[in-house]
């Protein structure tokens, strides 16, 4: 069991319980091990197998992405596995181009090399 120090990161971005939210500390240490969190807060003073200066750096907790659609994805879940994200204008003519630009040529399935188009490409 390995146990990591990041010492003196510029800001640490913790969770604080009797605040029940998230605070910055500035110039703190940051200890875990086995990716559970000893130690925020500062000058950590325990045992440390591996040291991480933090200068310069923030640490905070991972990120998720949690951008979702979910009135739609499910309708698009069967047909974006069979087609692929075509452009709403694949239909027109190569000539037509999107919108009110009309000096663009749209690239669509027929007339890319590979037969498909996975995201609508301009060119002018």
């Amino acid at each position: 069991m390995t146990i990591t120090v990041i010492r003196n990161a510029d800001v640490v971005v913790a969770w604080d319980a009797q605040a029940a939210g998230h605070v910055y500390l500035y110039g703190a240490d940051v200890a875990f091990e086995d990716g559970k969190i000893l130690f925020v807060g500062e000058r950590y003073d325990g045992p440390a197998d591996e040291t991480v200066d933090g200068q310069g750096r923030m640490v905070m907790p991972g990120l998720v992405n949690i951008h979702s659609h979910p009135s739609s994805e499910p309708l698009n879940k069967g047909f974006l596995d069979e087609l692929g994200r075509m452009p709403l204008c694949a239909a027109r003519s190569s000539q037509s181009g999107c919108g009110t630009d009309r000096s663009a040529t749209v690239v669509t399935p027929e007339s890319s090399s590979s037969g498909r188009c996975a995201c609508p490409r301009l060119s002018t």
